[in-house]
């Protein structure tokens, strides 16, 4: 049974959240498995019956100095992006934009996870990323008045986007869900983006071959989905921003701020053949 979500709906759900965040690095396989043992227990999330193949893009913003990219050697990585959907009529045709953007703030410790959203047109979100985030922050809205307190007057601008398949399951009243992210690719960040705009950007500068399998949840893990990542292991540490980071910079994974073992192998299996 497909649970279809309404954007419109979501984009007011803009409170921070803390949940738990796991990450792992798969195979056809381990997706083919995976998906045989969520049966009949996760229900896949459809947002639109015409174009049912859904896709994100996202664009992280960073100082020059790459001040977020390394935050999490202070322990608490901290992520503003700007996040945007696409859509397909099906595999294989080319992504397009929905219109549906958000200016998002993400900071993580460990395997915890908040994050606050704030949705708007997409020339407004793109005009806060451009100019930096403390400009235009005056209103009313908490969620904007949250990303510009945590984030202060730090010089950022648009570094590198992410644009990525995305596959996703719910479960458990919604305090479960599941996605699994396919065709992962890096890019130059665009210079904005309306409904109807091709979702892929024109400067590609890597990918990763690889499944990005993530599970969120906001209370305890059920032991169905803890039967079912049996065999999997984390990759701890793991973040799509730092991989497009590593490939737009031309650095290595040893560059990267510590890392726990896992994320670092996955970090340096993806530098070592990030060309398309």
């Amino acid at each position: 049974m497909l649970w279809i979500r309404s954007m419109a709906r979501t984009q007011r759900d803009a409170r921070p959240a803390t949940e738990r965040e796991q990450k792992f690095v798969v195979g056809e396989r381990g997706v083919a498995e995976l998906l045989r043992a969520i049966a009949g227990r996760a229900r896949p999330v459809l947002w639109d019956l015409d174009r049912p193949i859904a896709w994100a893009r996202t664009t992280y913003l960073d100082t020059e100095d790459l001040r977020l990219f390394r935050s999490r050697a202070d322990r608490v990585a901290r992520r503003l992006r700007v996040r945007e959907y696409a859509s397909a009529r099906s595999i294989g045709d080319p992504p397009v934009l929905t219109g549906a953007c958000a200016l998002e703030l993400k900071e993580s410790i460990g395997d915890l996870r908040a994050k606050v959203r704030f949705f708007g047109g997409p020339e407004r979100i793109w005009r806060l990323a451009r100019l930096g985030v403390c400009d235009g922050m005056d209103g009313d809205d908490p969620e904007l008045r949250a990303i510009a307190r945590h984030l202060g007057d730090a010089d950022l601008a648009p570094r590198v986007t992410t644009l990525y398949r995305r596959v996703s399951f719910t479960a458990e009243d919604g305090c479960v869900r599941i996605t699994i992210d396919h065709d992962l690719g890096y890019y130059r960040p665009p210079q904005g983006g309306a409904a109807g705009d091709p979702a892929e950007p024109p400067e590609p500068v890597g990918s990763c071959a690889a499944k990005i399998l993530e599970v969120k949840t906001s209370t305890e893990l059920p032991a169905w989905l803890r039967d079912a990542l049996r065999g999997l292991k984390e990759a701890e540490g793991f973040s799509k921003f730092e991989l497009a980071t590593l490939a737009s910079t031309l650095t290595t994974a040893a560059a990267v701020v510590p890392i726990r073992a896992a994320g670092r192998h996955a970090l340096q299996s993806v530098a070592d053949g990030r060309s398309r």
